[in-house]
């Protein structure tokens, strides 16, 4: 019986392993492995760029600022003698003081209920699950924008042209910019109320106004209160 032939090789002797096959993902990666290293240089001039200029911008703030921290503490022994100049206080002014407190509440507390009044029906009428014209939704929203980015002081000093100096002008002020911000709010509360009672009031045959007091509105109040 005849002996089967032993090949064997040594492990130089072995045909080397062909590489992988290129796939589209090894493909992409080594292309963009070659554009980080061509773009580096770039990148490396653009962000030096950049940092440059931010010192650049740095300093010139810095100068404009007329920064001299000599002079703050030059100007320390004239705070000590302010502070001793205020002490004890004179309680003559606290009645005058008490009473512009209470005006200053009194402002704020009646222009915030004007502006509650106000921006109620106005969010129903922004708020797209209840507005009933929508054509007019857009530009309400664009009124309560400005409303809101108009600051109280500005409505203030307006209607001081108008009603004269007096809490009046101030409370005008607060009721015009309060409403903008409000009504945003309001609206955006009525837009994320669940919609299942308002389909539920819907499907009994009932018109948008008997929706809004029996489904839109009982879910609302404790968020608009």
């Amino acid at each position: 019986m005849s002996k089967l032939p032993q090949h064997s090789a040594a492990a130089g002797d072995r045909p080397p392993r062909s590489p992988l096959p290129a796939t589209p993902a090894t493909i992409e990666a080594r292309l963009q492995a070659q554009l980080r290293r061509q773009n580096r240089p770039r990148q490396l001039v653009l962000r030096s760029l950049a940092l440059a200029i931010a010192v650049a911008i740095l300093i010139a703030s810095w100068r404009t600022a007329e920064i001299e921290p000599g002079e703050l503490w030059q100007g320390l022994p004239r705070l000590a003698a302010w502070t001793t100049r205020i002490w004890p206080p004179d309680f003559s002014e606290l009645p005058s003081f008490l009473w512009a407190t209470w005006e200053t509440l009194a402002i704020a507390i009646i222009g915030t209920g004007l502006a509650m009044l106000v921006a109620s029906p106005l969010a129903i009428l922004v708020a797209r699950n209840t507005t009933p014209w929508p054509w007019l939704a857009t530009p309400l929203r664009i009124l309560l924008n400005l409303l809101r980015g108009i600051d109280t002081a500005i409505f203030a000093l307006f209607f001081v042209a108008v009603v004269g100096l007096g809490p009046f002008a101030g409370v005008l002020g607060v009721a015009f910019h309060t409403t903008g911000s409000m009504a945003k709010l309001y609206a955006e509360l009525i837009e994320t109320l669940p919609a299942e009672p308002i389909v539920a009031i819907e499907a009994t045959g009932s018109d948008r106004w008997r929706t809004f007091a029996f489904a839109v509105w009982p879910e609302a109040l404790p968020g608009l209160i």
